[in-house]
């Protein structure tokens, strides 16, 4: 029963240790690859948040390949970023639907809120990934979504 608990253990570490090695080698393949920078399709982007005004495209693009390159040089900066990643957008997060003010919102409601959010992230598992989008916001201070029908009338996100 000793030996059993024993190899339990052993085979729980060697797979700790193995998804830790593949992170560490998908990290680095990430960093060594030139980013690839995504087309300006004009104006059609929508911005999001309170002050969706936006900065010109000239300065935009200044400012993100700064940000990029400051990524690529400076280890500090690139260590930051994995951290951010990690600690705020780690495999724990979740985001839920909630009431504005206590007893407002319908219980039902965001309940079936919470139930096509989870159906669509189970859907776009391929294509989306919070630390995926965080870390091209923190890095790029902007992200793309590109949505796509699909013939059942859900969407395919990019």
């Amino acid at each position: 029963m000793l030996q059993y608990l024993r190899d339990l253990w052993e085979s729980a570490q060697l797979r700790a240790r193995y998804r830790r090695l593949m992170q560490e080698q998908l990290l680095e393949l990430a960093e060594t690859r030139r980013p690839t920078s995504v087309p300006e399709e004009g104006s059609c982007w929508t911005l999001v948040g309170e002050n969706s005004r936006g900065l010109p495209l000239a300065e935009r693009a200044e400012i993100r390949r700064r940000a990029r390159q400051l990524v690529q040089t400076n280890p500090y900066a690139r260590n930051l970023l994995r951290l951010l990643e990690v600690y705020v957008a780690g495999p724990g997060l979740r985001v839920t639907a909630v009431g504005r003010a206590a007893g407002v919102a319908d219980a039902e409601l965001l309940r079936r809120c919470d139930r096509i959010w989870t159906d669509f992230l189970h859907q776009q598992r391929r294509h989306f990934s919070f630390s995926e989008t965080a870390r091209r916001l923190w890095r790029d201070g902007e992200f793309f979504l590109r949505l796509s029908p699909r013939q059942s009338g859900s969407l395919d996100v990019r």
